[in-house]
């Protein structure tokens, strides 16, 4: 009897089922690396920037200076405040360092900015009540502006107050009362409890519905108190 050249129907079947089983295998991963590649490179993961964005928004005001409390300002879509920080900008010196930090939001471009400096001298001390606080005397180095975030709809900042209703409640906790929430935050006016960050960011394509999200952010560090009769006096040219 000779030789049998080739192989059984048998071995053919075995073969090709094992075949089908690693393409298969190789397919899905093919696929999967590159619907994450098109996700990664044309943005359209709108919850995951929004969540960058707080994050960095959370991050920058969680670390303001107290003693810099006077000089933070902002309005629904801008905020400047002054923090200790590690500088996003490599080329700058490492460590933490006293920086002023700036949002804008532009709405034509629909995109966030981020300015970030080195504060090289004291800061201005808290001038009397009747005396503007004199800006050009803040002395800086080192500016950067940079895009943290595009395709945003919608940017809007606001600034939280919790009336102070006193500490002496022999009989009780102290009452609820509802916060304060301010369209703008003018110099001087010291730290408020808070900022609530309204996001709504667009997919490019327009192949999906925006996606919006709502954080607030308490202030970590000393903040101002006031009665409601002394903050309505104070938000009486804001509200």
């Amino acid at each position: 009897m000779g030789n049998r050249n080739g192989f059984t129907l048998v071995e053919l079947l075995v073969a090709s089922l094992l075949m089908s089983v690693v393409m298969a295998g190789v397919y899905t991963l093919f696929y999967s690396t590159i619907g994450t590649w098109k996700a990664v490179d044309s943005g359209y993961d709108m919850p995951r920037a929004a969540r960058n964005l707080s994050s960095l928004v959370e991050s920058d005001y969680s670390n303001v200076l107290y003693a810099a409390g006077h000089l933070f300002e902002g309005a629904g879509d801008t905020m400047t405040l002054f923090a200790v920080l590690y500088p996003m900008d490599v080329e700058k010196p490492e460590g933490r360092h006293l920086m002023r930090v700036r949002y804008t939001y532009n709405r034509s471009r629909k995109m966030v900015t981020r300015e970030e400096a080195l504060v090289d001298a004291a800061l201005p001390a808290v001038p009397p009540p009747d005396v503007e606080i004199d800006d050009t005397r803040i002395q800086l180095k080192d500016e950067k502006e940079m895009v943290v975030a595009k395709n945003v709809r919608r940017f809007n900042l606001r600034y939280v107050w919790l009336p102070n209703v006193g500490t002496d409640f022999p009989d009780g906790p102290p009452p609820w009362t509802e916060p304060i929430f301010a369209p703008r935050h003018r110099e001087k006016w010291g730290l408020p409890q808070g900022i609530e960050l309204s996001l709504e960011m667009q997919d490019p394509e327009g192949k999906k519905p925006p996606y919006a999200t709502r954080v607030l952010i308490p202030t970590r560090t000393e903040s101002a108190r006031m009665d409601i009769k002394g903050l309505e006096k104070l938000l009486s040219g804001v509200m």
